[in-house]
């Protein structure tokens, strides 16, 4: 399965619980219109491909399983026109739900940082900038960002650079009180009306003073630093989505334009979402390892998997996850010591120990734990010592 492949399966479905028609006939049916998820899906496939409406439409009649995923065939494709056409149909407010439920993908932490870029608007000519008064060359952009996940929450557009940035903040922030428990933002937001404004949604505000006085750097030193360097995620993302999906947008009016980079904000949500998964096939891993009492993250999980060549194989489902992984060493002899819990259906999991000398594995040998019991690496290396016949290859012990 390709990766434009994926992305297309998981925009269907969060197109569909937004229209609230995924029950209908993609294409046209005795006369009817496309629906108004085939049409969502096919404008963020469009700002994916980062090509215009006639360019998709082309690619998309050489796609037929792209097309398929979307319920449509080669000859139900619309024209380039009616796709233009249809853009001007979803409202903004569609496109704030698309772009929470594109969030709700990931696994949010309640902890946001929020900041402001600039988008060019695709050039046109004088004669066209004249015509209709095309004057503004950027718009503004503030993103309200997920720390943990890098998930784009909410997002504003402005066509001027009037009125303060704190005070977009605090409206941002009101849309999306229930969701966040802190707020992180630079110097720039320092505005004591901000504050007050988030202290009463329940929100922590993390926004250092500019420093007028001494106790401005007692109130800077009461911020936990940790959580306010995490601002700077709010830049990853700015860069992240102009780097893979452009700095420019390509619609001409105003709304067009914001509903585009809303749109951009759901196809990078989406993508990174695709993109994890690919990664690391262990995402769900975490939650069975805190039964044992084992706090890892899913990239020492997944580390520890390619280390000890313990993938699984194309098309089966993973039966097993990497607990920890230490060096030991056996009279004059080093070895790697992978912990590898093998999950059940049953009340009590397999607790297997792989040792490998220079990426060969050697033999392994296993314990059997009931599911509230935790097992630290020491106790286990205390076990260790009892064993008198390790060396012998093959080895497996059974230990209640």
């Amino acid at each position: 399965m390709t990766q434009i492949s994926r992305f297309i399966g998981e925009v269907v479905p969060v197109a569909q619980r937004v229209t609230g028609d995924g029950g209908e006939s993609a294409a046209p049916d005795g006369g009817g219109g496309f629906a108004d998820y085939a049409l969502v899906s096919l404008h963020c496939l469009r700002i994916y491909l980062d090509t215009s409406y006639r360019m998709t439409i082309d690619l998309l009649k050489e796609m037929p399983q792209i097309t398929g995923e979307i319920g449509l065939s080669a000859a139900d494709l619309p024209a380039p026109s009616t796709l233009c056409r249809a853009f001007d149909r979803i409202s903004m407010s569609v496109c704030r739900v698309l772009l929470r439920q594109s969030a709700q993908l990931h696994d949010l932490s309640e902890h946001a940082a929020i900041d402001a870029t600039f988008y060019d608007r695709s050039p046109a000519s004088r004669h066209y900038c004249q015509r209709i008064s095309y004057r503004v060359q950027k718009l503004k952009v503030t993103k309200l960002v997920d720390t943990a996940s890098k998930a784009v929450l909410d997002v504003h557009c402005s066509t001027n650079r009037e009125g303060s940035d704190a005070d977009l903040a605090e409206q941002i922030a009101r849309r999306n009180a229930g969701d966040l428990r802190s707020l992180a933002a630079d110097k720039g937001y320092d505005k004591q009306p901000l504050r007050e404004g988030l202290r009463e949604l329940g929100i922590r505000p993390l926004i250092k003073h500019r420093i007028f006085a001494p106790y401005d750097h007692a109130h800077n030193a009461r911020i936990d630093d940790n959580s306010y360097n995490q601002r700077s995620m709010t830049e990853t993302v700015n860069s992240a989505v102009k780097r893979s999906l452009g700095f420019a947008v390509r619609a001409r009016s105003w709304f067009r334009e914001f509903r585009e980079i809303a749109l951009m904000c759901v196809v990078y949500n989406i993508t990174r979402f695709v993109k994890q998964r690919i990664s690391s096939p262990y995402s769900d891993s975490t939650q069975p390892l805190e039964k044992f009492g084992v706090d890892r993250s899913r990239t020492a999980i997944h580390n520890w998997i390619q280390k000890a060549d313990l993938q699984p194989r194309d098309g089966v489902s993973p039966n097993r996850v990497a607990v920890d992984e230490t060096a030991i060493q056996i009279d004059s002899d080093r070895f790697w010591l992978y912990a590898v819990s093998i999950l059940g259906q049953t009340n009590s999991s397999i607790l297997t120990f792989f040792v490998s000398k220079i990426n060969n594995s050697h033999w392994c040998f296993s314990l059997r734990l009931q599911r509230n019991t935790t097992l630290t690496m020491s106790s286990f290396l205390l076990m260790l010592a009892d064993i008198s016949q390790l060396r012998s290859h093959g080895l497996r012990s059974d230990f209640k």
